[in-house]
């Protein structure tokens, strides 16, 4: 009887309206979020909103030209989202100047199978290509972004640069990009400790080399006239270049077609006469340095001298990209010589493909 009578009189209670608020006074909701704006030192503003009930943050930073960053973390301060939208002012002088565009978070660089964080990049359309720069945690020679587009396809961005703590890469589309390391273990080079550690790492990362097969790089093989100027046409996105070559020995079911009419039309090469490239000749230390300096378009200097006990076996024609090449450091020479009629190693390719990239 007791119960019943408990009961009843909390159904009686729970049925009573609320006591109405004194005139003048509001009932205030409990607040869902908390935003805090301010002024950093560069003129962009943050502004800072928290969840309070998740405790996640979504923390969004506009740059004085109006370009954009958000990035959303977790509780613990897990980044779970990213996004970059640079603005058109921005994308032009990125464009026009090569400045590039820097990220204000310090990233982490994964494994292919452990990075999930994609930074989406909206680009404004009409702008050819703008650079972007991503400082990270940990430089890894074999750290390289990856575009992911909407069929979830990952395509290397194969001139992602290494600058100091930085990874810098251009990019002309809107994208999902992956930062990621891609470093790879050769028997033949991490059993011996190689010198070109690091730029086997790096050049194989961005598919700019390959292994001979899954566990061998053959550090000390050398290269052939086709393989250089392939391993440079795949460098810039391996385009399609209409060409009139006259070369006989350049067949059309070659894998190297492409990249010996690409380099022959930008003049990085030439072929020994009009109808012979010599596509499978070695190519020599000096030749290399050549084509690697008409293809940074530079220019030596003509009052310089080659310091080198050897420099007199030198070609005329080297000589001006010899001494870009040693005066940049970009060069790998040992107890002061060149050796400019060497064949050129893989290894010794894939280091100055690495010094000229992060020079």
């Amino acid at each position: 009887m007791k119960k019943r009578l408990l009961c009843l009189l909390l159904i009686l209670l729970l049925a009573l309206p609320l006591p109405a608020a004194a005139e003048g006074e509001t009932q205030t909701p409990t607040t869902q979020t908390t935003t805090e704006t301010k002024e950093l030192s560069d003129g962009s503003t943050m502004t800072v909103v928290t969840d309070n009930q998740t405790g996640s943050a979504v923390t969004t930073i506009v740059r004085e030209d109006d370009t954009l960053f958000q990035f959303k973390t977790s509780k613990r301060g897990k980044l779970l989202d990213a996004l970059v939208d640079i603005s058109v002012k921005a994308a032009r002088h990125s464009a026009e100047t090569g400045e590039t565009i820097y990220v204000p978070l310090r990233s982490v660089v994964k494994t292919p199978e452990e990075q999930n964080l994609r930074f989406r990049v909206d680009i404004p359309h009409g702008v050819k290509e703008v650079w972007l720069e991503f400082p990270v945690e940990e430089p890894l020679p074999g750290a390289v972004a990856v575009a992911v587009d909407e069929e979830d396809k990952q395509t290397v961005i194969r001139q992602t640069y290494l600058w100091e703590d930085s990874l810098v890469f251009p990019l002309s589309a809107d994208a999902n990009i992956l930062l990621v390391d891609k470093s790879r273990t050769f028997a033949d080079v991490q059993e011996a400790d190689h010198w070109a550690a690091d730029a086997v790492e790096f050049t194989v990362a961005r598919e700019i080399f390959q292994g001979v097969d899954d566990t061998h790089f053959a550090p000390d093989g050398t290269l052939t006239r086709a393989m250089v100027v392939t391993v440079l046409w795949r460098l810039i996105g391996a385009p399609r270049v209409d060409h009139a070559m006259t070369f006989e020995d350049v067949g059309p079911d070659t894998y190297y077609l492409d990249a010996v009419g690409w380099a022959f039309a930008q003049k990085l090469v030439s072929g020994y006469d009009a109808k012979t490239f010599a596509p499978n000749d070695t190519i020599t230390r000096e030749q290399l340095a050549v084509i690697l300096w008409r293809f940074a378009q530079q220019v030596g200097s003509p009052g310089a001298m080659l310091d080198f006990a050897d420099a007199d076996a030198v070609s005329d024609y080297a000589i001006p990209a010899l001494l870009w090449a040693t005066g940049e450091d970009l060069f790998p020479t040992e107890d002061g010589l060149l050796r400019p009629k060497d064949p050129a190693t893989r290894a010794e390719t894939a280091q100055l493909l690495m010094n000229f990239l992060c020079w």
